[in-house]
């Protein structure tokens, strides 16, 4: 994981480096989205966020919550579930009409639910019956990490691509998640 990390962390320094400024023209001043992707984290089970965020001069502010959880049909045993609520502050660089990156960090409250010991059943012993467990939460600070690309269909919808990881003592994860964005993420384009 921590390949993976310096990969994306020298991948930002240089990107931001080299291009500092949008090469597309912004008519409008703030620009804002909202969001949700799936995937496959660092940790068994699914990867899912949802996130909203504002754009001025090219840095946008994120809200965002993600977790990996297990999901099941059937039973009733907690898992090992992670998840975080994160504000992310970072760059945003247009391409082209088309192509868009965005590159951000911040601080986040991450909390991690695990099964504990198999909890005694009062009354009756029922043959069928799932055993009950202690859940067992703790939460945490932690540094979120995210690198998003997105694939503008028009100016108010993209498709995205992202890399999203939690730094944390307790249990740091990523994922990598595909999903779509919705707003008013760019001008509209004028026919000639």
């Amino acid at each position: 994981m921590k390949s993976y990390l310096l990969t994306a962390s020298l991948v930002f320094i240089g990107y931001t480096t080299f291009a500092q400024q949008d090469k597309l023209h912004k008519n409008r001043k703030t620009y804002f989205g909202m969001g949700f992707s799936l995937g496959k984290g660092s940790i068994d089970g699914t990867y899912g966020d949802i996130f909203i965020y504002a754009e001025q001069k090219s840095y946008y502010l994120a809200l965002k919550t993600s977790a990996i959880e297990e999901i099941r049909l059937f039973g009733s045993q907690p898992d090992l579930t992670v998840s975080d609520v994160s504000l992310i502050a970072g760059k945003r660089i247009s391409l082209n009409q088309y192509h868009t990156f965005q590159f951000g960090f911040g601080i986040s409250v991450f909390g991690q639910q695990t099964k504990g010991a198999i909890l005694p059943r009062v009354g009756k012993e029922c043959l069928f019956c799932s055993s009950d467990y202690e859940i067992i939460k703790k939460s945490q600070f932690a540094i979120p990490v995210e690198i998003r690309y997105h694939l503008n269909l028009d100016h108010t919808a993209s498709l995205n691509l992202g890399f999203s990881a939690s730094l944390n003592k307790l249990n740091s994860f990523y994922a990598v998640s595909i999903g779509t964005t919705l707003g008013r993420l760019r001008d509209r384009i004028k026919k000639r």
